[in-house]
């Protein structure tokens, strides 16, 4: 009996926390090479012609140089050649050409992924937009705060994530799975039940999306400013450290503000969502109690230097009058000097 084991290339040094895993993998390893320019052309343009068609020369050429270097060069290319061929076939069923222009059409390598699953999310409603990005930020997950992974998840809980129910996520989900999609598994005919695995297709469309990787940065942002904020709270309950003051605590209020961080999403990177929030609020008290007592007390300076003030020149202007009363004469010519 052979067993055959396929894993990705980053993630075999993990193989080490297992024991007698390193050493059987390094007994048989096989790392799968890239493909040979010549196999990349086969691969482009074989497929076609099994049904008739043809990819122009021009665009074969092309479709080379741009994959050359393409970290994602099977999935982006395989995912350009499907959209080119709908293209082509729409044009001239008989005998499709797949050509430069559709190949300009559909965004090029560098978009052509990115710009069809935006087509789908810009085709939802508001709400099912909000649901997508939850959906999605559900299914990746940042390891080691350097790579991006797809994060399998049942249905019910990224229903729980996103405030609503199961059916709700579920109709988002047939749209990215659907005929010409199948963005997200399990594949299209098979039900969904709040049970169901969801999971995105590749790995691919985590770093070829880039409304996605937009989200993923700003959901590590969040995450890294939350566990800051959790750890600052557990240190100040235990005593070991101060209350939030500006500029931090501007920026954590800030945040709070923008995103509305709930219990469940806390859940996922922290423990302590409660004693979070606390300090957050207890802060911000002391912060807002501060800034009432030193305006307090500047109110309180500016009145007494007024009334010194004030006291001064009735003090003159009483000198004023008495010259005035017994002085007329020098009192006239003093006024009528030149200044």
């Amino acid at each position: 009996m052979y067993v055959v084991i396929t894993m990705r290339s980053d993630f075999l040094g993990d193989c080490a926390m297992f024991y007698g895993l390193p050493e059987a993998v390094n007994s048989g390893l096989y790392l799968t090479p890239r493909l040979t320019r010549e196999q990349l052309s086969e691969a482009m343009a074989l497929p076609a012609s099994v049904f008739g068609d043809e990819v122009e020369p021009a665009l074969l050429n092309r479709l080379l140089n741009d994959a050359a270097h393409q970290q994602d060069q099977l999935p982006v290319v395989q995912h350009a050649l499907m959209k080119m061929w709908s293209l082509a076939r729409a044009e001239n069923a008989e005998q499709a050409v797949i050509t430069t222009a559709h190949y300009e059409q559909i965004g090029g390598l560098q978009n052509a992924l990115s710009e069809h699953v935006d087509s789908v999310y810009f085709s939802l409603s508001e709400e099912q937009q909000r649901i997508t990005q939850v959906l999605f930020i559900q299914l990746t997950e940042r390891v080691d705060m350097q790579r991006d992974t797809r994060r399998p998840m049942r249905l019910s809980v990224i229903a729980e994530q996103a405030g609503v129910d199961w059916q709700a996520v579920a109709e988002v989900v047939n749209v990215f799975r659907a005929q010409g999609r199948h963005f997200l598994t399990p594949p299209l005919g098979q039900d969904l039940t709040p049970e169901s695995v969801i999971d995105i297709s590749h790995e691919s469309l985590i770093r070829q999306w880039q409304r996605l990787r937009d989200w993923i940065e700003e959901e590590a942002e969040s995450v890294e400013l939350y566990l800051r904020l959790e750890e600052s709270a557990r240190r100040w309950k235990q005593g070991k450290a101060a209350l939030w003051r500006n500029p931090d605590l501007k920026q954590a209020i800030d945040w709070k503000k923008a995103k509305q961080p709930t219990k469940q999403w806390a859940n996922r990177y922290g423990n302590n969502f409660d004693l979070a929030v606390t300090f957050l609020d207890t802060s911000q008290n002391k912060q807002i109690m501060t800034h009432a007592v030193n305006s307090l007390v500047i109110v309180t300076v500016i009145a007494i230097s007024l009334f010194i003030l004030f006291d001064i020149y009735k003090e003159e202007i009483f000198k004023i009058i008495i010259i005035e009363m017994l002085f007329p004469s020098e009192y006239e010519q003093h006024v009528q000097q030149p200044r």
